[in-house]
């Protein structure tokens, strides 16, 4: 028995950062890569066929729709890959257990969607009802998605949890350009895009888990592991929600102060920007599970060691973004969306800084310290809205990019000096800076890919 007193699984040790990690870190980029292709296709579809507002409304809806969904998986996705493979919980029991109880909370989450938006259309709620319909259906299959992919991660199988992700990006493009550009449908058409693709990337991920064990057979919910996962769930559930705010937030306050078109524009903006932020994210996804069963200096040698790469990474892909955008954007939007091409180029520089304190800060959360990682984001959407009051107004959608850059740089101050705090002399913040040899591994491993 585990000390949780569950049924206790064997955790390997995550061993040195090898090729296991090379490998999964490049099958999450390569898929991250693909969704995000496909994730860019659909948004130029709806861009073309229903403009600046109509792209506006699609994200702001999405966005939303998906952080409710967040919400409602209630932190248990990366809770369950700590359980599991730090304290030996047995896998069936975290799946089934966290499925149970996010039901109710995505019922809960739905309802809260359509209250919240109903508030923020307000005397336009009668034309908007319809899409904002279309839109709810995302919150529980998100919530569901998200708990799925976790369990999946818990076993080390990256690699099925990144096709999921890259099969739910194609099948949203796909039915985006039947319900756009071939139906001739608007908002509505595009919503229900994505909520088909939510629901075959599920499909895939329950028919692995029933492969493998962890769903082949009902498991009566343990009030147990939801007691002990809650520790970590309630701090990583915030964060989650955080980091998610912080990517998006400022959509919000764009669409109120500058209007639905600009915030048409900023979206584009973040779309590219984000696009910088995928081999980060790839690396820390591939990471997490190890660093969740790594003990004390292997822990954060691995965390070192992950970071630099991200930051290569991140920076590498920033340089080509930013030299890019003034050609891409105009090309693949039209020209009406040539206006965020000067916000696009200072959201790729706040990515450099987003992707370190992201992999740090997860880093410290797969350890079973997610508080720093919620002090960290809760830091930057601070800095951020306040950012937001003070620019937007007078220097537009400009004013909202300099804040998001603003507040990921504190951000990342905050989360570096939780790891000095933490471990005093055995951390200084420059051991996270890339070197030399990180920018020549990475080009050798794209270079041996290609």
């Amino acid at each position: 028995m585990s000390e949780l007193g569950h049924e206790a699984v064997p955790v390997p040790s995550p061993g040195r950062p090898g090729t296991g990690l090379r490998r999964d870190s490049i099958v999450r980029l390569l898929a991250t890569v693909a969704a995000a292709g496909f994730g860019l296709g659909s948004g130029i579809v709806v861009a073309r066929n229903i403009g600046p507002v109509g792209k506006g409304t699609v994200s702001m809806l999405d966005f939303t729709a998906s952080l409710a969904g967040a919400t409602a998986s209630l932190g248990l996705a990366e809770a369950s890959i700590t359980m599991v493979r730090r304290h030996g919980v047995d896998a069936r029991t975290a799946v089934w257990t966290s499925l149970v109880a996010i039901a109710p909370a995505s019922v809960l989450g739905a309802i809260g969607f359509v209250i919240a938006s109903q508030l923020a259309y307000g005397d336009r709620w009668s034309q908007q009802r319809g899409t904002v319909m279309a839109a709810t259906v995302i919150v529980p299959l998100s919530a569901i998605g998200r708990v799925l992919a976790g369990a999946v991660d818990a076993q080390q199988r990256v690699a099925w949890s990144s096709l999921a992700r890259g099969v739910e990006a194609a099948v949203t493009f796909v039915m985006t350009v039947l319900a756009i550009a071939v139906v001739g449908t608007n908002a509505v058409g595009a919503l229900v895009a994505i909520a088909i693709g939510w629901a075959v990337s599920i499909a895939l991920l329950v028919g692995c888990l029933i492969a493998w064990g962890p769903l082949r057979r009902p498991r009566r919910p343990s009030l147990g592991f939801i007691r002990d996962a809650m520790r970590y769930a309630a701090p990583i559930q915030a964060t989650v929600i955080l980091i998610a705010v912080a990517g998006r937030i400022d959509l919000l306050p764009v669409q109120a102060i500058a209007g639905p078109a600009s915030a048409g524009h900023y979206s584009v903006a973040l779309t590219i920007a984000q696009v910088s932020m995928f081999p980060a994210l790839a690396l820390s996804v591939a990471a997490y599970p190890r660093q969740s069963s790594a003990h004390s200096q292997d822990w954060l040698d691995l965390s070192e060691h992950v970071t630099r790469k991200a930051v290569a990474a991140a920076t590498i892909t920033s340089v080509i973004a930013i030299a890019s955008a003034p050609a891409v954007i105009p090309a693949l939007f039209g020209d009406r969306f040539s206006r965020a091409t000067g916000p696009a180029m200072i959201l790729c520089g706040a990515a450099v800084l987003s992707a370190a304190q992201i992999v740090l800060g997860r880093s410290r959360a797969a350890a079973g310290h997610p508080s720093d990682l919620l002090v960290s984001f809760s830091t930057s959407v601070i800095v951020m809205l306040v950012g937001d009051y003070l620019l937007i107004r007078r220097f537009g959608i400009e004013g909202a990019a300099i804040a998001s850059l603003v507040s990921s740089a504190t951000g990342l101050a905050v989360i570096l000096a939780a790891y000095r705090r933490a471990f005093g002399p055995a951390f200084h913040p420059t051991q996270v800076l890339p070197r030399l040899a990180d920018f020549t591994e990475l080009a050798a491993v794209v270079h041996r890919r290609s």
